[in-house]
């Protein structure tokens, strides 16, 4: 199960990826890009990226996994033993 996932996780990765590159005007195979396509590409990555990491750092920073929460989990799960 868990080798679907990141299999999954990295085709819509890859989609994602290739979904901005093409917003961006990348074009493949060509010998340069424009400076507009390099201005782009450098924005979706330092703007776009922050964008994503914040909120996925609010997530996680609320997420109650601490010392307590473990202890509980444990007993509740020793006690259906």
């Amino acid at each position: 199960m868990f080798s679907f996932f990141m299999k999954a996780a990295a085709g819509v990765g890859l989609f994602i990826n290739g979904w901005l590159l093409e917003f961006a005007g990348y074009q493949a195979g060509a010998d340069s890009q424009v400076p507009e396509v390099i201005r782009n590409v450098a924005i979706i990555t330092f703007v776009g990226g922050p964008l994503v990491l914040i909120p996925l750092a609010i997530v996680i920073y609320k997420y109650p996994v601490d010392r307590k929460f473990m202890k509980d989990i444990k007993g509740a799960l020793a006690s259906q033993r």
